[in-house]
């Protein structure tokens, strides 16, 4: 903004004519709402006072809502973003490895209980658990032969006796 000189150190902003009628439509609006606040706090009563808790519990959940929504909307559209990249056959090496490596830790096995509730990790005997739970399974219950073939005889025959 332009400033004039003269009247001593003052300096006098020099305003347009278009800034002129900006300022006083905008000194419109703000005097007619400041009389409208006005009036409005003149009423007292229940219905008034009902409506301005109803407008400021509006104002609080529409506050909440751009809170708590505006992070969900992002993650929608990172979703979206990364299904039409999964679709469209995208050669973004970087995604696909983050999300196999995601489900590789989220896959891996790193110890087991034993049956006396010790964890074993991979190098302490891990193997000789799993043996052990897998044979004690097999060997809880014998069938007798004639209980075997009455419970496979409704088994449909995969491979015939020339197969064998």
């Amino acid at each position: 903004m332009a400033h004039a000189k003269g009247m001593g150190n003052r300096q006098t902003p020099i305003i347009t004519p278009q800034q002129s009628k900006k300022r006083q439509s905008l000194e419109h609006v703000t005097v007619r709402e400041s009389k409208q606040r006005k009036t409005r706090s003149n009423f007292t009563g229940p219905a008034t006072s009902f409506m301005r808790s109803s407008k400021s519990c509006a104002n609080d959940l529409e506050t909440w809502r751009r809170q708590k929504f505006r992070n969900i909307s992002k993650t929608i559209l990172n979703i979206r973003t990364e299904l039409k990249a999964l679709y469209s056959g995208d050669a973004n090496t970087k995604f696909f490895h983050s999300k196999f490596s995601q489900r590789k830790k989220k896959n891996l096995i790193t110890g087991i209980e034993d049956e006396d509730e010790r964890w074993r990790a991979k190098t302490e005997g891990f193997s000789s658990v799993i043996e052990q739970y897998f044979s004690e399974i097999c060997n809880s219950h014998r069938l007798s032969e004639e209980e075997l073939n009455q419970v496979l005889q409704d088994v449909e025959h995969r491979v015939s006796d020339e197969m064998n």
